[in-house]
């Protein structure tokens, strides 16, 4: 019998043998490879649009931001945001990174959880709204991560009433950002388990 277990470990989750039962399906109840590859396809094509959209809608709120801060640093405040600067700039740059990283992980996690869905041929209730919340929730936190990677933190645009603000908040987005995508891959492993679980006895009668 094919068994999977799927387990939520601090930001991560990792899928492992054994503990949750899944039903064995007939070839005829399976989707086949072709249409799963061509509707993985359609959404990749789906996401990546969005993400564009999304990309540039930050990266113009931010240059609108600049162009109507009214009050710039001056004298000695200036000259301590120009000696913290690149430090600023290279910790945007790392937070992003990182980021990156745990979006990839969690990414590849939902095309798991959704080729375990297609393998066994699993019905799960709400998959349409699961399958849409999840792809829009990786398209804003690929999003934010990207437009971070482009932000450069700059003194002399900055808002003098607020200097590092632009940074905090790029951060704090993406961070949650990425809990938002993590909490809707964790609510389609309920889906998956719960549906697991009825099929489980429908086999063993």
């Amino acid at each position: 019998m094919n068994t999977v277990r799927l387990v939520v470990c601090g930001f991560g989750i990792s899928l492992l043998s054994t503990a949750l039962f899944m039903p064995t399906t007939n070839a005829a109840s399976t989707p086949s490879s072709t249409k799963y590859d061509e509707l993985k396809t359609f959404r990749t094509e789906s996401i990546n649009s969005e993400i564009t959209e999304k990309r540039t809608a930050i990266e113009q709120k931010i240059a609108d931001k600049k162009a109507e801060t009214n009050s710039r640093l001056e004298g000695e405040r200036a000259a301590k945001c120009q000696a913290r600067e690149n430090s600023i700039n290279h910790i945007l740059q790392r937070r992003a990174e990182k980021a990156q990283v745990k979006l990839n992980k969690l990414t590849v996690i939902q095309d798991k959880l959704e080729s375990i869905v297609a393998t066994y041929g699993l019905t799960i209730e709400n998959t349409t709204a699961l399958t849409t919340i999840m792809d829009d929730r990786q398209a804003n936190a690929s999003a934010i991560i990207q437009a971070t990677k482009t932000l450069t933190f700059e003194c002399a645009t900055t808002d003098a009433t607020e200097p590092g603000k632009i940074a905090v908040d790029h951060v704090t987005s993406m961070r949650e950002a990425l809990k938002d995508y993590q909490t809707a891959i964790k609510d389609f492993i309920t889906a998956i388990r719960e549906s697991a679980l009825q099929e489980k006895p429908r086999q063993d009668v």
